[in-house]
């Protein structure tokens, strides 16, 4: 009884065996009304058992789905601040290579290509942990957003320094042939930056 009650209501079931019982009645002497008790508290005890077991079911489940959510919350978190600091680092790199062509290496700043290299290290370390964090995401957008930022970099990098280094050695003269192409690769990088930028701020919504 306490088997089948977990599957169907009690009612039928204990109908069922009515007839089992009052041929047992007639058998051992026992009443009828003596042998229900027992008949009821089988069935009960079968469909509480499920009651119980279904409870518990749920209630795992949902402690694991709130867990995956929180993991993948943090996850996007730290994939944003990721995004800042990448963004921080071109900006950096920018800024340093700049200071360099500005002023030829001279009033203390000769130390700019050494900051920039500093910073595209950086770069290249936050773009690793960002894209670690994308696929335990599973975000093929991010992903490509991602590969993007790392098809863009290098070109802007090394122009950037072959401006510099122009500008120390011929001055306005050399540096500025390259100013054009080396403001171009800056706004491929920096439209990259902004799609990225896009996709994270998806996953935090």
């Amino acid at each position: 009884v306490p088997f089948l009650s977990a599957f169907a209501n009690n009612t039928p079931i204990v109908a069922t065996f009515m007839p089992a019982l009052a041929k047992l009645s007639r058998r051992t002497g026992i009443p009828v009304s003596q042998l229900m008790m027992p008949l009821s508290f089988a069935a009960i005890l079968g469909g509480e058992i499920v009651v119980d077991h279904l409870h518990a079911t749920n209630n795992d489940l949902l402690q694991k789905t709130a867990e995956s959510e929180l993991v993948q919350g943090r996850q996007s978190l730290d994939l944003a601040v990721l995004q800042k600091d990448i963004q921080l680092d071109v900006v950096q790199v920018q800024q340093f290579l700049t200071d360099v062509s500005a002023t030829r290496g001279l009033d203390g700043l000769s130390d700019g290509f050494d900051l920039a290299r500093e910073h595209a290290d950086s770069f290249a370390a936050n773009l690793a942990a960002a894209r670690e964090l994308a696929t335990s995401l599973e975000s093929t957008q991010t992903l490509a957003t991602l590969d993007e930022l790392e098809a863009a970099f290098p070109p802007f990098y090394a122009l950037g320094q072959k401006m510099a280094a122009a500008y120390v050695a011929e001055g306005p003269a050399g540096g500025n042939l390259l100013m054009g192409d080396f403001d171009a690769t800056a706004q491929r990088l920096g439209d990259a930056i902004d799609k990225s930028k896009t996709s994270i701020d998806g996953l935090l919504e």
